[in-house]
């Protein structure tokens, strides 16, 4: 497979839209634009945009991550490349945020430090150590709370107690979080998740803050579990891949959801859930293909297709969300099914579910069209 040409064509078509747009507009002028065409693609659903701009606004961003930081880095780029040809940034980076002190971050906070970033380096297991058990050998292992369709019985599982006391401190850590972000002043109005590996709970988020937090997922959560209806490819890198291949998928895409932030016990399954943004056009990789060389290999096609998308402003400018819940549907292994969730509009397509915006490179004609 021609991997970077595939990926080449794909970040090429999306920064050649976002000069046209950004050429013309400005994010506040754009929101508007899209208001009126909501308006007029939709009488019965009202549409409101994911963030309110004021006059002059653009968001600005954190990126979070805790391994390579190879997506938060290519994200940069992308953005740094669109400053360059405008002159001015559609998103306004300011943070790299880690969970972990071997990460890669603070090599890429140096390498994009011309951005006028921070750098915001909460190492867990060290917090955890200090707080909760000295002798801890591994603190994230031990203090495990999610355990996605498939894991073992009841039987092999933590007691409910123990998997509540880690909720709790994981709840705690992003409540310290919160504070080592807020010494650089205001919160930022987005957060870029890219390989990060905690979920996000709303103590992080400081009450009088509205904050977009965006997940790149490396399978199609376009798929949801008959039974429970939530997402069928939770779990984290090629296992995720794995689950889409053991079910005989020849098409892998990505997903780039938003995340439900934690809050309560009941929350703990909400991992790896929330509307579906976007889908990536995908690939069909040799069947011989391990999981793993899948899911590298979409790190290149599918994720720098997010990358770029967020980093020059198309998401989440173009998108908006309906003020009231809807039947959307998505896929399952069976017949499609319905839940219950607040619509997507992305320029003046309603885009939601199994219909979500991104499967062709098409979708970018149908925003052309309405400018």
């Amino acid at each position: 497979m021609k991997v970077k040409a595939i990926s080449d064509e794909r970040v090429k078509a999306i920064k050649s839209l976002a000069r046209l747009i950004w050429r013309n507009y400005s994010p506040y002028e754009l929101q508007q634009k899209l208001k009126f065409e909501w308006n007029k693609t939709s009488k019965k659903t009202k549409f409101i945009p994911l963030y309110t701009l004021k006059k002059n606004e653009v968001l600005s961003c954190a990126i979070f991550g805790s391994g390579s930081f190879l997506t938060g880095r290519k994200e940069l780029e992308y953005a740094r490349e669109i400053k360059n040809d405008l002159g001015w940034s559609p998103i306004e980076y300011k943070l790299v945020v880690t969970n972990k002190t071997a990460s890669n971050a603070r090599t890429i906070f140096r390498e994009f430090k011309d951005f006028g970033l921070n750098y915001v380096e909460l190492d867990f297991k060290s917090w955890y150590r200090k707080k909760y058990n000295k002798r801890s050998k591994s603190p994230i292992k031990e203090t495990r709370f999610f355990y996605p369709p498939g894991s073992p019985s009841a039987d092999g599982l933590p007691q409910e107690k123990e998997i509540e006391k880690n909720f709790n401190i994981r709840k705690e850590f992003d409540r310290s979080l919160n504070k080592a972000i807020m010494k650089y002043g205001s919160f930022p109005s987005s957060i870029s998740l890219r390989g990060y590996n905690f979920p996000v709970f709303k103590t992080l988020i400081p009450s009088m803050y509205k904050v977009i937090v965006d997940d790149t997922h490396p399978a199609d959560m376009s798929y949801l579990d008959k039974k429970t209806k939530l997402q069928l490819y939770a779990g984290w890198q090629s296992h995720a891949t794995q689950k889409m291949k053991d079910d005989n998928h020849s098409l892998y895409r990505s997903s780039l959801i938003a995340v439900d932030l934690l809050d309560s016990f009941t929350d703990s399954q909400k991992v790896d859930t929330g509307i579906l943004y976007s889908l990536s056009p995908g690939i069909s990789p040799p069947k011989k293909w391990s999981s793993l060389a899948i899911q590298i290999n979409m790190k290149q096609t599918e994720d720098y297709f997010f990358n770029v998308l967020k980093a020059t402003g198309l998401f989440p400018y173009l998108w908006g969300i309906s003020e009231s819940l809807e039947e959307v549907e998505y896929r399952t292994l069976g017949r499609a099914t319905k839940i219950k969730q607040r619509l997507l509009i992305v320029g003046n397509q309603i885009k939601s579910g199994k219909d979500a915006w991104g499967q062709s490179l098409d979708d970018l004609k149908y925003i052309k069209s309405i400018l």
